[in-house]
């Protein structure tokens, strides 16, 4: 039997985890000349996971699923890249964040568009 003190029957379930709040401050940097730099986002209250999404001009693809508050890309080739991020617990996910993105040019671009200077 369920006891006037019991946390259930006073319609509080100690089981029930909230969902964590979608993250904050994802960023990643606008523009990079070499396809390697690093997606970073805030952690969010009670999350114990997060997962990370690219994508370029077609589907949202899950390039990330941990702990950790960033994720290095390298080797991208030229194009635009979006990331949104989500955070996780054993409640469920939040929904994705804002998108960003990252404008990835060939190396040489800046040779002939930057003065003469490779950046």
């Amino acid at each position: 039997s369920i006891k006037d003190g019991d946390e259930v029957a006073q319609g509080r379930n100690p089981l029930v985890v909230e969902i964590p709040p979608v993250p904050t401050g994802l960023s990643s940097p606008s523009s990079d000349r070499d396809g390697s730099f690093t997606v970073n986002w805030n952690a969010a209250p009670t999350a114990t996971s997060y997962q990370l999404q690219q994508a370029t001009s077609g589907n949202w693809m899950t390039i990330y699923t941990g702990e950790a508050t960033s994720k290095y890309r390298s080797r991208l080739s030229p194009a635009t890249y979006y990331f949104r991020v989500k955070s996780c617990n054993s409640g469920g996910c939040s929904g994705y964040s804002s998108a960003v993105e990252t404008q990835v040019y060939k190396r040489d671009y800046c040779k002939f568009r930057c003065g003469g200077i490779l950046k």
